[in-house]
């Protein structure tokens, strides 16, 4: 809009003046393109648009921070790559650093690139903790990849098309698809993921999958007339891999958990498992997982009624019991750091206790809006599975009104109702009708083309019942656990703003004498796990951890 901006404000350089050129020789369309009236100057003057990016100083001196096409939007934010990459070389151990916005299946993130003195050594996590001191958390890169020396074009310039993918997988683990099955499944996860290389052991959510894009994944599959290849949702969850998905490896056995990003390359670093709410799944936990890609292995503990139909809990105690098994395979030593959100926090607590008990240390409990046993809000004044299936419908079809006359007719206007899979499946075929976005997704599914449509809403109507009973299920053990146990950890407690304060103080007097920190974030129960203070609160936490410095004996 040619504003002059004041200083410390970023924007394009313009040049102007008696020496400016003409033109390009030969090229009026780029001549235009670049060379334009001064509005500032006197009649027929005109500027050059540098196409470089840059602020004037305090000093009086103009700061070049990079080139405008390196300018990018993400999550709103319009962000200059070029002030990431001054930020990186201003660490002492960085030599050389570039920063690049890649595509993915979960939207566009930010991945740095760096080389190093050859007398200093830093860890992507230190640099990432220097880099959130003066950045904010938007601008934090997802990853950031160590090499040699950055790749260069015949004009010395960084070749950003040379630049490796981030988390790849080395050609030691790699295992190239073996038969035409996983050929085309690897196909449509390339098309899907936009990765380039997938092998038949590859993680789909480590590699930036999530509930969305496995549907995508089982639609295009469906459109193929050669492929006969049927997959659910909880196929994912329980076999995220293609030789898995296909039965290639016959002694493979999963352990429960699902990482919900790369691997992390840092022996010395614990990793963070995140424990499933009152639906059972652990794909709210992905945003989280994004940002402590390249600090810390995620891993996501999924209800086991989700992936296997015969399966069926008994008790919290029971489930907690089984999950300190399950992270005891991957980790069999302490300390270990739990992560739960909703029901999920009562579950971690529970897992605490259980450690404790087995003399183990836990160096982090997060409880994120947590459930809170015995309080007034989670004691049901008349158990009636309709209303909550009402209140499921306004969560996973948000297109649907709650009281929809017709929808709310058919629901409680026959006496004849059964809580049963059959009975929920017909009545969500009706709340389909009334859903617009599942429309979309019913013409998507058909064509194989996007549609922005919320994850529960793509799952289908099957799935969705399967989740919403399981989720019943779960909410009859909450209501039997009378109360969490003491515990000797330190608690950290992220509240939503509109939680009362009754529940919280209830839930300081179950877990005490445990010292426990509160913070309140701005958002309500279902959209704290994406708040950017939430975020940043729980990468702090993690951070001063003193633990993960040291290897257990």
């Amino acid at each position: 809009d040619m504003n002059p901006l004041p200083v410390g404000v970023t924007g394009e350089l313009y040049l102007g003046g008696r020496g400016l050129a003409r033109g390009y020789l030969n090229r009026p369309g780029l001549t235009s393109e670049r060379f334009v009236a001064d509005p500032f100057g006197s009649q027929g003057g005109r500027l050059y648009r540098t196409g470089d990016l840059a602020r004037w100083r305090e000093d009086g001196q103009v700061e070049y921070l990079g080139r405008v096409d390196h300018q990018v939007k993400i999550r709103g934010f319009r962000i200059e790559l070029g002030e990431i990459e001054t930020q990186l070389l201003q660490q002492p151990a960085v030599r050389e650093a570039v920063v690049v916005a890649k595509e993915g299946a979960s939207g566009t993130r930010l991945v740095a690139y760096v080389a190093l003195h050859a007398d200093h050594a830093v860890t992507t996590h230190a640099l990432r903790d220097a880099l959130a001191q003066t950045l904010p958390d938007y601008m934090l890169p997802s990853a950031i990849v160590v090499l040699d020396s950055l790749p260069l074009n015949a004009n010395g310039k960084v070749d950003r098309k040379r630049l490796p993918e981030p988390g790849m997988p080395s050609i030691d683990t790699y295992r190239a698809p073996s038969t035409s099955e996983s050929k085309l499944l690897a196909r449509v996860w390339q098309e899907v993921l936009g990765v380039e290389r997938i092998g038949e052991t590859d993680n789909f959510f480590a590699l930036g999958g999530d509930s969305l894009s496995s549907l995508k994944v089982m639609a295009r599959v469906r459109n193929l007339t050669d492929a006969k290849l049927d997959f659910r949702l909880r196929d994912f969850v329980q076999r995220p891999t293609i030789a898995d998905l296909l039965g290639l490896d016959k002694l493979s056995k999963s352990n429960g958990l699902l990482p919900l990003n790369q691997l992390s390359e840092n022996e010395g670093t614990k990793p963070l498992f995140c424990i499933h709410a009152g639906m059972g799944t652990i794909f709210d936990y992905q945003p989280l997982a994004r940002q402590l890609q390249g600090m810390r292995t995620v891993y996501g503990i999924p209800c086991r009624m989700l992936a296997d139909s015969a399966h069926c809990d008994i008790s919290l105690q029971q489930m907690a019991e089984d999950y300190c098994r399950m992270i005891r395979s991957v980790q069999p030593q302490g300390p270990y750091h739990l992560l739960g959100w909703s029901l999920g926090g009562a579950l971690a607590a529970l897992m605490t206790a259980i450690l404790e008990a087995q003399q183990q240390t836990v160096a982090f409990l997060g409880l994120i809006d947590s459930y809170v046993p015995g309080t007034e809000s989670s004691e049901p004044v008349q158990d009636d599975w309709r209303q909550d299936f009402m209140a499921f419908i306004a969560a996973v079809l948000p297109g649907v009104e709650f009281d929809d006359p017709s929808l709310h007719a058919t629901v409680f206007g026959q006496a004849m109702l059964t809580e049963s899979n059959a009975c929920v499946m017909a009545l969500l075929e009706k709340a389909c009708t009334l859903n617009q976005q599942y429309e979309q997704y019913e013409q998507y599914e058909q064509s194989g083309q996007s549609a922005a449509v919320p994850e529960h809403a793509a799952m289908g109507v099957e799935e969705l019942a399967h989740t919403f009973m399981v989720a019943r299920h779960l909410k009859m053990l909450s209501l039997q656990l009378p109360t969490l146990k003491p515990l000797a950890t330190q608690v950290i407690c992220w509240w939503a703003e509109t939680r009362e304060m009754s529940d919280r103080l209830a839930l300081e007097q179950q877990l005490g004498p445990a010292e426990i920190h509160a913070h309140e974030i701005d958002a309500d129960h279902y959209d704290i796990l994406q708040a950017d203070s939430l975020l940043s609160g729980i990468r702090s936490q993690l951070s001063k951890i003193s633990h993960d410095l040291v290897m257990p004996s």
